[in-house]
């Protein structure tokens, strides 16, 4: 059994490679690393998270999070990398994240009830076109090698 907080919700479950499980822990405001095969739980050092659901990792190793509480996504580099706040603009309760093949972040904006890019090169963000979402919560995109 992997140990974990108890008592504690947790959403947003990723897995990277073959290391650990991280896992956001929506009603501890952070973000924790769970061996899978046994051990204690290591937290992620996040400054200030609160409500934390959806993750994403970049090619580079970058972890995003959204930090749904305060109404943004926070990103931190891997390997002892600083943490630092996406640009965005508006969002209200974003949920779930996902990364292109052209590293640009899409967050699900769900009190907004929208899609957001927001692009890698920088440059803003931009809304997707949808029709009637109701707080849209988790994004995917297939993998890489069935996508058109």
């Amino acid at each position: 059994m992997v140990p974990a907080s108890s008592g504690a919700t947790s959403w947003g479950r990723r897995r990277y490679g073959s290391g650990p499980l991280y896992v956001s822990d929506y009603g501890g405001n952070r973000v924790v690393a769970l061996p899978t095969r046994g051990g204690d739980q290591t937290p992620v050092p996040f400054e200030g998270l609160v409500r934390p659901t959806g993750m994403v990792w970049d090619a580079s190793g970058r972890l995003y999070v959204s930090d749904t509480g305060n109404n943004r996504v926070v990103v931190r580099a891997g390997y002892g990398g600083g943490q630092s706040t996406v640009p965005t603009d508006g969002l209200s309760r974003p949920l779930g994240l996902a990364l292109d093949r052209a590293g640009n972040l899409y967050v699900a904006d769900g009190f907004n009830n929208r899609v957001v890019r927001v692009q890698e090169t920088g440059g803003g963000q931009t809304t997707l076109p949808t029709t009637g979402l109701n707080t849209p919560t988790g994004l995917a995109f297939p993998p890489m090698g069935t996508r058109p």
